[in-house]
């Protein structure tokens, strides 16, 4: 079954029903798997952005515990991974964070190999986990960004256009947004606290009045879903919840779709965006239980 699931994650599918038993297996039974296995199961689990329903809190502590009993002997690679996947779902494993940061200043984690990019790019993640995800962290009142280049890919210049005019402005809007923790978004929307009213962002960055709704919108190919689904993966999903913690509310776009519309449906698309109170609720929850 480890094998099946393998490979649905490698097609980017999420079989939900047999996720939901084998992972009834695991908290029942957490010692046949061994760390291999263990590996497998966290990286599957993270990827297809997988929680087993009303069980998430078991769920996270067996597969911790597991993690734990095999610290001793796990390599720093895979220590790195392991913890990456349980932050990507939205868990903190504190005793292997404390091995894996101690490892990280002690420089054993960054070899010169083929994949210290990836590497580094994990451990971003994790310390960016370790912040956004603690329960201590409250939203900042300002959030520090930098437009990265005034240049739109080819792929976003049908959204600009339909936002100059459903907004009249390229004032009204900011594209190619870099935020901190090395997140980017693709086009940020002020709004009033009523998400009646379009704010100039010149006139919103006079403004430090936390009541100002910032609006993050994300133009997401079909891979960065569940096959055949809205169902973000894992990655997606941690993006989503931590641009939520840092107060926007993420609007996700399925970029095929928006390139097939019309000119016209497109603006009429992005409004319905744009000024829908309740299209998608602050709270929402990006990490999701099985449904």
């Amino acid at each position: 079954i480890i094998l099946l699931l393998s490979a649905f994650e490698t097609l980017g599918f999420q079989p939900s029903e047999l996720m939901g038993i084998f992972a009834e297996k695991v908290m029942e039974d957490p010692e046949f798997l061994n760390l291999k296995n263990l590996l497998i199961v966290l990286r599957v689990y993270s990827r297809l952005n997988y929680i087993p329903r009303n069980q998430k809190h078991l769920f996270f502590e067996t597969l911790h515990n597991c993690l734990n009993k095999y610290l001793p002997q796990i390599s720093n690679t895979d220590l790195l991974k392991a913890v990456y996947s349980l932050c990507i779902l939205g868990y903190l494993p504190h005793r292997a964070l404390d091995e894996l940061l101690q490892k990280d200043s002690r420089g054993e984690l960054l070899s010169d190999d083929l994949y210290k990019e990836q590497k580094e790019m994990m451990l971003c993640h994790v310390k960016a986990c370790m912040e956004l995800d603690s329960p201590s962290f409250t939203k900042p009142a300002f959030v520090p960004t930098e437009d990265f280049s005034l240049l739109v890919s080819l792929n976003l210049r049908k959204a600009r256009e339909a936002l100059v005019e459903l907004l009249g402005d390229e004032n009204m809007f900011r594209q190619n947004v870099q935020l901190p923790y090395n997140y980017h978004i693709d086009f940020e929307i002020r709004m009033d606290s009523d998400r009646k009213k379009v704010l100039p962002i010149d006139a919103a960055d006079d403004n430090a009045d936390s009541s100002v709704q910032r609006l993050a919108f994300l133009f997401i190919p079909l891979s960065a879903f569940c096959l055949g689904t809205r169902h973000p993966q894992g990655k997606l999903a941690m993006k989503k919840r931590h641009l939520n913690k840092l107060g926007y509310h993420v609007i996700l776009v399925l970029n095929k779709k928006f390139q097939e519309m019309t000119n016209e449906d497109a603006v009429e698309f992005l409004k319905g965006k744009i000024y829908s109170e309740n299209a998608f609720p602050f709270s929402e929850v990006t990490v999701q239980d099985s449904n």
